[in-house]
């Protein structure tokens, strides 16, 4: 049997369950007890009563719990703030919740992230304290409004600089990412302080020629590929040679990931001479992720003598007709004698 609700029975189905807001990210959670084919999330940041940035975020096929964030993208230009939320159904408002922050005078915290390098294999993080601290880190992967990958730790024990590697355990697209760091840290006193960082990449395919295992000689070629990104690498090695003989050659590679290795094979019947090769690693699109020369000679095949064979007992029959001359011509002698 199929139930229809109203707007009103939606009220109570859907909610604003949680919401964090400061100068730099913001993020919603909701839950719906039920299916919502659709509905519309509002956030703003304002100053004053006045709004300063507003972002509309649409909702399909939502049920369960749901967390939206938003990357804001004006600078802070005072000190205090109020980030509102407001989630409509059919231009109904069903929930709405405000979050106020500060910029600039909040207590600082004793852990802070300096270094943050984000690209298409993982992201690496450099914290600092110069007290020494407890914290807990989210690394946020953002596709969109989407938390696309999100990984923690807690209680990390910061006395150091410290840094952290993540590589991404998920497959990612050809397309613009930000990854947000949400960092708390432990006050003894107070509510952990938490604060976000958040930077963007393009992700892309990239991979490497592994110099120490690419080889080239007059049968061909032998070029391992390494891959260096979560976005697949479906492409080629392209060899071209120059020198003797101008000539290009190429055989695809199989699909590569981060850490995955390919050895691609290439043969080929050239002339003797001396040849420049330039190794391509090219991918499905065109473009070329790496590139390695190397130069080489080929010789023609050397002549190989042919060894002379004896006949067995060939002396033996020279010796005897020898003798047998010999004894001719002294029996010759005597009777002419």
């Amino acid at each position: 049997m199929l139930l229809l609700f109203p707007a009103a029975a939606s009220a109570q189905m859907v909610s604003i369950t949680n919401m964090y807001s400061d100068p730099f990210s913001a993020d919603v959670s909701m839950y719906s007890a039920g299916q919502v084919d659709s509905a519309v999330l509002v956030m703003e940041v304002a100053h004053g009563g006045e709004v300063i940035e507003s972002r509309t975020v649409p909702i399909t096929n939502f049920s369960g719990e749901l967390t939206k964030v938003i990357i804001w993208e004006k600078k802070p230009e005072f000190e205090r703030y109020a980030a509102n939320a407001s989630l409509y159904i059919d231009g109904v408002l069903i929930d709405c919740k405000s979050y106020p922050f500060s910029h600039g005078t909040a207590a600082l915290p004793r852990v802070h992230l300096t270094d943050l390098d984000p690209d298409s294999a993982g992201v690496l993080m450099l914290f600092r304290s110069y007290t020494g601290a407890l914290a807990d880190v989210t690394v946020e992967l953002i596709n969109g409004t989407d938390i696309a990958y999100s990984q923690s730790s807690y209680g990390l024990d910061i006395v150091s600089p410290k840094t952290l590697r993540l590589n991404w355990p998920i497959l990612l697209e050809k397309r613009n990412y930000t990854v947000r760091i949400r960092l708390s840290v432990q006050n003894l006193r107070d509510a952990p302080i938490v604060t976000t960082y958040v930077k963007s990449f393009t992700a892309d395919t990239d991979v490497e020629i592994v110099r120490s295992d690419a080889e080239v000689d007059e049968v061909g070629a032998s070029v391992t590929l390494r891959g260096k990104s979560q976005v697949p690498f479906d492409g080629k090695v392209v060899v071209k040679l120059g020198g003797s003989v101008e000539r290009e050659f190429s055989a695809p590679s199989d699909i590569l990931t981060i850490g995955k290795e390919d050895t691609v094979g290439i043969s080929w019947d050239i002339p003797p001479g001396t040849y420049t090769a330039a190794i391509l690693a090219v991918d499905s699109e065109g473009a070329v992720k790496d590139r390695f020369e190397t130069m080489f000679r080929t010789s023609s095949p050397q002549a190989v003598p042919t060894a002379t064979q004896k006949v067995p007992g060939a002396d033996t029959i020279a010796a005897f007709f020898a003798v047998a001359a010999a004894a001719i011509m002294a029996a010759r002698k005597i009777k002419g004698g």
